[in-house]
């Protein structure tokens, strides 16, 4: 055999026009995930963030991290826990915390140890 066998693949990656789309649809999940747990839902969700953080004390942390903090605190579910993706963002825009350019795998083993950002308080 000679030449390039891989010839025919797509090249490691995707354009940047399609990370763009993804990263739109993404976002529009999110949304409607979030408009769905209902009006409160964030606000109640951000409103034990301040107590998670002075828990974690400086510490460097992951949101699922806070969402098991919000979960043993009783705080209700969302209908899709997809809410839960847009809450670092919500966080993160409000001044709250800072992304440390670090990833973690999961440990919930719904979410098949795929890489989360870690986060610390601003």
């Amino acid at each position: 055999m000679t030449g390039d066998l891989f010839a025919d693949l797509p090249p490691v990656g995707r354009p940047a026009v399609m990370r763009s789309a993804a990263r739109q649809r993404k976002e529009r999940g999110q949304l409607a995930a979030l408009q769905s747990a209902g009006p409160d839902w964030l606000a109640l969700v951000l409103a034990h963030l301040p107590a998670f953080l002075v828990e974690v004390d400086g510490a460097e942390f992951t949101f699922e991290q806070f969402r098991n903090h919000c979960e043993a605190a009783k705080v209700p579910a969302p209908k899709s826990v997809n809410a839960w993706g847009s809450v670092p963002k919500v966080a993160r825009k409000a001044g709250l915390v800072v992304f440390t350019g670090e990833v973690r795998n999961t440990t919930r083993p719904a979410s098949h140890a795929r890489l989360i950002k870690v986060w610390r308080a601003a």
